[in-house]
């Protein structure tokens, strides 16, 4: 269970399955509740081998990240929250897409966005916060 938790399957055969770790699959795993030192203890225990170094910063970005900024749909309109890092929302509006997008400047934890959301943007993101009529 744990690898399936944070990792896509590959390939499978009768005697040999073989994961890949992405960074969508490890913020599944932090989504589920994983801590960074938890995946990484669980990694070095049931790893024959030492974790290269490489792999550990990968999760430690990864699940790190987890969490810090949300996109919330308000009134038909979606915003970018970073209530808890302000710095994040002053680099995602260096962002160039992103700046095409904005629209006013909401409190200090939002930029809102116009227009449908950018493309590639994965619409199970989106977390409704009063939705159409609210």
């Amino acid at each position: 269970e744990f690898l399936v938790a944070i990792s896509e399957p590959v390939c499978r055969t009768k005697y040999l399955q073989e994961y890949q770790l992405t960074n969508f699959s490890l913020y599944a795993g932090a989504s589920m509740g994983l801590k960074t030192e938890e995946i990484l203890d669980q990694m070095r225990k049931f790893s024959k081998m030492a974790v290269p170094e490489k792999v550990e910063t990968l999760v430690r970005e990864c699940t790190e990240r987890y969490g810090k900024v949300k996109l919330v749909l308000k009134q038909d309109r979606l915003y970018i929250e970073c209530a808890q890092h302000p710095t994040i929302l002053q680099e995602l509006m260096q962002d160039p897409v992103l700046r095409t997008y904005r629209v006013e400047r909401p409190p200090e934890e939002e930029m809102a966005l116009r227009g449908p959301p950018p493309e590639g943007l994965a619409p199970d993101l989106l977390e409704d916060g009063g939705g159409a009529g609210s």
